[in-house]
């Protein structure tokens, strides 16, 4: 019973994904179609790409116990969109995104020292769309405000400890079945930045913003503490990205 209902939850957020990839590439296909037959200097296509710098929220768990931290990542892929006129433009894009997050713990509550310190890295490869409206208050320099729809596509998680500590055992091939429980696949963001564009090259940064928690259960174990379930975690994706772009 529970596998088939993993088959359908997994198949629904699939199919709504399915959903907003087509009408995003239709989108992208008609602004490609019109920017091919008439006046292109309006329409916007190009490629980019860049570093991640990406954290989960702690929502749920004991500051004095756990403490975040920020792991490196990359994303690429394409752009499209439309500028209305010298203030403002509309864009999408299309981008696989790699984002991962560091939850540091301490084995033993009692010794804070660094010795005791054991982190919790899981990592995730993500298909990104996010829609947004760029304002320009002066010209080359604007302003992004949009949202971003994104659905996991791979995902793992590891244990760096010291040995008073192990991650309870998942096996690698059966992450799924472990994740069904504990992950979300889809997530919804709102996001903001500022990009300045230097001739047919731009260069943008932007924070993401997750609303939906990604890990809902943290699963340790200790020796002196024993298993530790933290159900009522609700970690959430904080990404910060760097974007090196390029307008055709």
């Amino acid at each position: 019973m529970g596998k088939k209902l993993y088959i359908c939850r997994y198949y629904v957020v699939m199919k709504n994904f399915c959903n907003y990839l087509v009408a995003s590439l239709g989108a992208c296909l008609i602004s490609f179609s019109a920017w091919c037959q008439t006046d292109n200097s309006n329409w916007i296509i190009g490629v980019k790409v860049g570093p991640n710098l990406s954290m989960m929220s702690l929502g749920g768990l004991d500051r004095n116990i756990f403490f975040g931290d920020v792991m490196f990542g990359v994303h690429g892929g394409a752009v499209g969109g439309y500028r209305f006129s010298d203030k403002i433009a509309m864009l999408s894009e299309l981008t696989v995104s790699k984002e991962s997050a560091k939850i540091n713990f301490y084995s033993i509550p009692e010794n804070t020292s660094l010795n005791s310190v054991a982190d919790f890295r899981y990592y995730a490869t993500r298909l990104c769309l996010p829609v947004y409206v760029r304002f320009y208050p002066i010209e080359r320099l604007s302003i992004e405000l949009g949202v971003q729809y994104s659905a996991t596509v791979y995902m793992q998680e590891l244990l760096n400890c010291s040995t008073s500590a192990a991650l309870l055992t998942y096996p690698h091939d059966d992450y799924r079945q472990f994740n069904k429980k504990t992950y979300s696949f889809s997530d919804f963001s709102l996001m903001g930045g500022v990009s300045v564009e230097v001739r047919k090259f731009t260069i943008t940064a932007r924070y993401i913003h997750g609303f939906v928690p990604v890990i809902k259960t943290l699963r340790l174990a200790s020796e002196l503490l024993g298993a530790v379930q933290c159900d009522d975690f609700n970690g959430k994706n904080r990404v910060v990205q760097i974007s090196f772009g390029y307008i055709f």
